[in-house]
């Protein structure tokens, strides 16, 4: 899955049992990396840095104790 065409739950209901998102989680990362980048370069802004994830939500979602 790399395009908005679906949803998850079109896809069950037509019995879909696996989804593959390959390297599109990734390439998303990556989009935000350069948005920000292109903020602080051209722009001289930090806007897009408002939007990051939380460092608090991060270590929650990979603790491994």
């Amino acid at each position: 899955m790399s395009r908005d065409f679906t949803t998850v739950a079109a896809l069950r209901d037509a019995g879909v049992r696996r989804i593959s998102v390959g390297g599109a989680l990734a390439r998303a990362a990556w989009s935000d990396f350069f948005d920000a980048a292109t903020d602080i370069a051209e722009l001289g802004t930090f806007t897009h840095l408002g939007r990051a994830v939380p460092g608090d939500r991060l270590n929650k979602a990979f603790d491994t104790k």
